[in-house]
């Protein structure tokens, strides 16, 4: 028999982003809040705002979620639980006719009469109806009602409730909400035996190791080998040691780099980093600046870690250019068919740092040389004309998929919607089709200040499927990263063959150590071919006032893993991806 609950409760204070479905998990006395506490569900219809959630069991077994809909309409919102244990198929829906609003809502299955029961309250009188398929209701009927409140030990809890689950559903959702932890490495180092004469390279000793995680993940980490101990020319036994080397980058990466892009180019060995070039204006009413936001700038090394330190060289400056503009944001860097590319936003015109519009400037040469770069970009186009690029457009990147070329940008119709083509690769610049909307900043996470907002996409193939991060609300603290995913045997241009991840999956929650309002994220790999994230985040407490003309968004790079099931976990500690217990591996040689 079980003992195991799930709760379900919304955080404390009236706003989108905390009526929403928070999770947490108890068992054998132990409560472990999910998703670290943060939301797992946001709600797109009505108020959009979640009250008294509470979970019930359907006929078939399986959970469902039912809350209304915050303090009280004569509507609720109904989910069903999926078979990766998040809530889907939302529906709105109208209890009754009678106008009764209703709160602290409870709902049972009756197995004899095969109907759902629910009970709730209008603050003062309780009620009652049936339904057996959430589309036809009883009349609701008065009752005598108080809901019973489930205690939980989570800060800012409220509106709380609870239902028995399985040891099996127990393990199920921490594994699907909590980040995994690292339990050990595959390999096994039995003790060696070696001829006088032998050196460390000769023993055959891997460069890299599996690191194995709670939920079944797997990760390849580098290893140093350390033979200072061992004698090679001596019979003898000696001890022999390694230490996994776990990557570790300068918090903050780069300093005053917003919107940080970097590009490994497999050819030469080198990384390329580029960002925004900022303004310092600290004027509290984002006025233009006369400087800044003008200028492309690039550096080049041979690692990761190289770039922080590496010389900035300004390849590209709009004040030499005839037809490009401030404002000059979020360059990238692109090799297109063996040809390079920067992609960037840039103004129309030169009275108007606001009419910015993608564009491609193309590279003859070198990518340091600044000689090489067309002065002048090629503004993107449509010809199809279905209203691309005819409003401020910005942030577009490229990725390539089984020979079909795309681009996905930022546009602003209402709100800043992501769009997607595809491309023809000799003329990047040219869309080849119509767009599709991939996302419009529906959940409350990507809304803020009355603000709607997705842009700065970022792509990545895992596991089978196509990722694109997305960054959503306003540069300050309530910045945050969202991702879509795809199947990559779908049909990319078919916007059903896209899910968008229902919660932000980086935010200001993720961090202890100051970092607020991360986004605008690129990625890379490491030596091993590791995913290694690069985004921009402010540090709580510094000076400025935390717009555009604050140039205090910094560079920052870390690890990415991958769960079991393909999901990435941007936010992993450093001792969750390396145990110290599992840090140093030791055996002995033998030189005989």
């Amino acid at each position: 028999m079980s003992h195991a609950h799930l709760y379900a409760y919304i955080q404390l204070g009236d706003s989108n982003r905390k009526s929403a479905l928070c999770l947490a998990a108890k068992k054998l006395g132990q409560l472990v809040p999910l998703n670290e506490g943060q939301p797992v569900l946001f709600p797109l219809q009505g108020t959009k705002k979640l009250g008294s959630p509470v979970l019930f069991r359907k006929p078939d077994g399986k959970l469902g979620l039912a809350a209304a809909d915050h303090d009280g309409s004569e509507y609720i919102f109904v989910y069903d639980c999926g078979e990766d244990w998040t809530f889907v198929n939302e529906r709105y829906i109208r209890v009754n006719a009678s106008g009764i609003p209703v709160r602290d809502l409870s709902v049972s299955y009756d197995k004899e009469f095969q109907i759902y029961r629910l009970m709730w309250s209008d603050g003062t009188d309780g009620y009652m109806a049936a339904t057996e398929d959430w589309e036809q209701f009883s009349e609701p009927a008065g009752t005598d009602y108080t809901k019973s409140r489930s205690d939980i030990t989570v800060e800012e809890a409220v509106q709380a409730s609870r239902i028995a689950i399985s040891d099996l559903e127990y393990a199920a959702f921490l594994r699907r909400y909590n980040k995994p932890h690292n339990t050990g490495i595959t390999e096994v180092f039995p003790d060696l035996a070696a001829p006088p004469g032998s050196s460390l390279q000769q023993l055959g000793l891997p460069g890299q190791v599996t690191a194995t995680y709670s939920d079944g993940s797997v990760k390849k980490l580098a290893v140093t080998w350390d033979a200072t101990g061992v004698d090679f020319d001596k019979p003898g036994t000696y001890p022999l040691t390694g230490r996994i080397r776990q990557p570790q980058y300068p918090n903050p990466f780069i300093r005053e780099r917003a919107d940080p892009y970097i590009i490994h180019d497999a050819e030469s060995g080198y990384y390329y980093f580029t960002a925004s070039y900022p303004t310092y204006g600290h004027d509290g009413n984002n006025e233009v600046q006369p400087d800044g936001y003008d200028r492309i700038v690039i550096r080049r090394a041979r690692t990761i870690e190289g770039l922080a330190s590496a010389e900035e060289t300004e390849v590209w400056n709009e004040e030499n250019s005839s037809v490009n503009h401030r404002y000059i944001w979020a360059p990238e860097l692109h090799n297109i068919q063996g040809k390079w590319y920067i992609l960037c936003t840039a103004g129309v015109s030169a009275d108007n740092v606001w009419s910015i519009r993608p564009i491609f400037i193309p590279c003859h040469g070198d990518v340091m040389d600044p000689a090489a770069w067309s002065r002048d970009g090629h503004w993107a186009v449509n010809e199809t004309n279905d209203g691309s690029f005819g409003t401020f457009s910005l942030d577009m990147t490229y990725f390539e998929h089984r020979g079909t070329h795309y681009v996905i940008w930022a546009e602003k119709p209402a709100g800043s919607r992501l769009y997607m083509a595809t491309i023809d690769p000799g003329q990047p610049w040219r869309l080849t089709s119509r767009r599709i909307e991939l996302s419009a900043p529906d959940y409350a996470w990507e809304q803020a200040h009355g603000d709607q907002i997705d842009e700065g996409p970022a792509v990545i193939k895992q596991a089978g499927r196509i990722l694109v991060f997305f960054s959503a609300g306003t540069v300050d603290a309530n910045y945050c990263m969202g991702y879509l995913h795809a199947d990559e045997d779908a049909d990319l241009m078919n916007l059903d063959s896209w899910t968008k991840h229902p919660y932000p999956v980086l935010s200001t929650c993720d961090f202890s150590d100051g970092q607020q309002g991360p986004g605008h994220n690129s990625f890379t790999v490491d030596e091993l071919g590791n995913a290694v994230l690069c985004y921009h985040a402010r540090t709580e407490g510094e000076p400025g006032d935390g717009g555009l003309n604050d140039p205090g968004r910094h560079a920052r790079v870390k690890s990415v893993h991958f769960a079991h099931d393909g999901r990435p976990i941007l936010h992993m500690r450093a001792e969750d991806e390396l145990h110290s217990a599992y840090a140093d591996i030791a055996f002995s040689v033998k030189i005989m």
